[in-house]
């Protein structure tokens, strides 16, 4: 089962995600952040597979921040979550494979959390 960390800003927002990956997948979410600061800390401390993180989290700008995750913690897999579509060839370019709009319908980002969790190494 892969362990799922949720980056947003927006309680709401976590608070959903978990609702919907729980429901539907039985992911178990293993923790929550809602700035770069809290999500860097939170990857030192947890097993963490496949890190939902929105494009827009406070703290750093996001190329950096996926830079760093890269770098330190090359097993995860970044999806990343943006309400604004135009952020997508910019998140692709920062070497992240995988991107939902959130405008999107829930099942898009279930597909695409599903071809992320199939392109992890066992």
């Amino acid at each position: 089962m892969k362990r799922i960390l949720i980056a947003d800003q927006r309680k709401k927002v976590r608070f959903g995600l978990q609702v919907l990956l729980q429901g539907q997948l039985g992911y178990p979410i293993i923790g929550f952040a809602a700035d770069a600061q809290s999500l860097l800390g939170n990857l030192k401390t947890l097993n963490t597979d496949i890190l939902l993180l929105d494009w827009n989290l406070p703290g750093m700008p996001s190329a950096d921040l996926i830079r760093i995750i890269q770098e330190n913690y090359p097993k995860v897999r970044i999806l990343i979550m943006s309400a604004n579509p135009d952020t997508k060839s910019d998140a692709l370019s920062s070497g992240v494979e995988f991107f939902v709009n959130k405008g999107e319908a829930p099942s898009t980002l279930l597909k695409t959390l599903h071809e992320c969790s199939n392109s992890i190494l066992v």
